[in-house]
């Protein structure tokens, strides 16, 4: 290892130190790159349906479709979606 030029601002133990980090080739971050491994667990989370006090779930599957059909009969837009929900709830 190569010495500054200032010696006596280096203790034998941190040049130790400095030389082993250099050595070092694991990267600390490793653990993060590649997050397919933490993914792989998680399992869909069901929709909760709350209508005023009453409240019940849906497997997720079944609510994406049901979504998807809907948006299909009367668009995107947030208001459509919300009118033919009541509409269909006849309120």
């Amino acid at each position: 290892m190569e010495t500054c030029e200032l010696d006596g601002l280096w203790t034998e133990a941190e040049s130790t130190l400095l030389a082993s980090l250099a050595k070092e080739e694991d990267d600390p971050f490793d653990d993060f790159q590649d997050s397919s491994d933490r993914t792989a667990d998680i399992k869909p989370q069901n929709a909760s349906c709350t209508i005023g006090e009453y409240r019940f779930s849906l497997e997720r599957e079944q609510y994406l479709q049901w979504q998807e059909q809907l948006r299909q009969t009367v668009g995107f837009d947030e208001n459509s979606i919300i009118a033919e929900i009541q509409r269909r709830l006849e309120l």
